[in-house]
């Protein structure tokens, strides 16, 4: 059930990446973490080192919630480097009377250890509520900033740009400009990449519910456009739902290295999973490669460090089950308007998922999966072919569709002994690769 090439803390909660890095030689993968129980309450910073996204250091407490300006909780940041030294920034939590209190804080590390230097920024500028997390730093001409996830007095979200070096007070310059309208009452996790393009990348909350996609309680999207650094307005190309599965939210970028990791998770239905009979719930995506293609439409596909996995390599038969729920399938179709295919996932006497492809329309179902049910739409550009590249991690599904124009990310539960995946049937359809990697155990 736990996965294995997954970042999983032992015990507990997790959620939001935060702080992703590359730091003397390792990348740092901070995220969200409740040590003492599956509520979203109490939560510390945890921290695992990696050198390839596979093999992971034991878990450590980066920040946990001791000091008057995070007492209720080290909410989601990032991090940076001055003279080869790290910072940390996030939102401190304090609650008190029903109210909300959040500083944005700095913390250092020294001696192996983070020292928090405390809040950097105390107030919520006017016009906005409470809700005000998650800094995100980025640079731009040689100048220092953080955004900031935000919701105004009318009760919709935002993201605001503050200029920040890390000894000096941070200067408000304004909220974002964005041309396009969400109805969404809140952003979290803001984050900046520049490619050829600005991709503004945020989860907003309240995004009404569509048949094709904000299928679930909380969305994740991004912005391809140019972001006007002198009067911070976004002037949008491209908006896209990041991930179009059962579990993805507040995702975070490396921007160096045109990395992203996401949670692969939801607050909602976490009853249902069932880990938590084991004291442990969620984790977090794979690494995934950022870029664009020539139509500036944003593409991701999983890390090339994934590829050292891959210990053996066997052709895949129609109608022919494959008893595995760990590796990788590889399957490419040349299609046409009469297509369908249709494949069985996490399979066994007693539960199954489907993934069906009809109409332009791929179809994710995990009605009858353990646990954890529903069915998630993608409705696909006509093209004369589909690819599939599908990753099996024990309890988790990512799905990259099409050389990664999307991607569909779900965790999926069965704790059977025999558990099989198998191309059940295809119609009007030339299959033109049908792989699998059984991968390194």
């Amino acid at each position: 059930m736990r996965p294995k090439y997954h970042l999983t803390a032992p015990f507990g909660l997790i959620n939001d990446p935060n702080g992703f890095i590359k730091y003397k030689n390792e990348y740092y993968l901070f995220f969200q973490w409740n040590p003492d129980g599956l509520l979203h309450e109490n939560k510390h910073w945890g921290l695992k080192k990696t050198k390839d996204f596979i093999n992971f250091s034991d878990v450590e407490i980066a920040l946990e919630p001791d000091a008057w300006f995070d007492k209720d909780g080290c909410y989601s940041g990032t991090s940076r480097t001055i003279n080869d030294k790290l910072y940390l920034i996030y939102t401190g939590n304090v609650k008190s009377n029903h109210e909300r209190q959040s500083y944005q804080c700095v913390a250092k590390l020294e001696n192996d250890a983070f020292v928090k230097l405390g809040p950097i920024l105390k107030e919520i500028p006017q016009g906005y509520t409470d809700h005000f997390r998650d800094p995100f730093y980025f640079e731009r001409d040689n100048q220092s900033y953080f955004m900031i996830g935000a919701q105004n007095k009318d009760l919709e979200g935002e993201a605001l740009i503050y200029n920040w070096d890390v000894f000096d007070q941070p200067q408000l310059l304004g909220p974002i400009k964005f041309d396009q309208k969400l109805d969404a009452y809140m952003w979290e996790c803001p984050n900046l990449w520049q490619a050829q393009k600005d991709v503004l990348i945020f989860s907003p909350q309240g995004i009404p519910n569509e048949k094709y996609q904000y299928q679930n309680l909380y969305h994740s999207v991004a912005a391809v456009g140019k972001l006007n650094m002198q009067d911070l307005s976004f002037k949008t190309e491209h908006l896209s739902e990041l991930d179009n599965g059962f579990d993805f939210y507040a995702p975070q970028i490396y921007e160096k290295e045109n990395l992203l990791i996401g949670w692969m998770g939801l607050p909602e239905k976490e009853m249902m999973h069932p880990s938590q009979k084991d004291n442990w719930l969620h984790t977090l995506t794979m690494v995934r490669t950022l870029s664009l293609n020539e139509d500036n439409e944003l593409i991701q596909k999983p890390h090339p460090f994934y590829k050292k996995l891959r210990m053996k390599k066997i052709n895949g038969i129609l109608k022919e089950k494959f008893f595995f729920n760990y590796g990788e399938i590889k399957l490419d179709f040349k299609i046409n308007r009469n297509t369908e295919i249709n494949l069985k996932l996490f399979a066994s006497d007693n539960y199954q998922t489907t993934l069906t492809f009809k109409n332009d329309i791929l179809t994710l179902d995990r009605s009858q999966s353990e646990g954890l049910t529903g069915i998630r739409y993608l409705k696909l550009k006509p093209k004369e072919s589909l690819k599939l590249q599908i990753f099996m991690d024990k309890s988790t599904l990512e799905i990259f569709v099409n050389d990664g124009e999307k991607v569909m990310s779900s965790r999926i539960y069965n704790t059977d002994s025999d558990v099989f995946f198998e191309l059940t049937s295809i119609e009007n359809v030339k299959l033109q690769r049908f792989d699998f990697y059984e991968f390194e155990r």
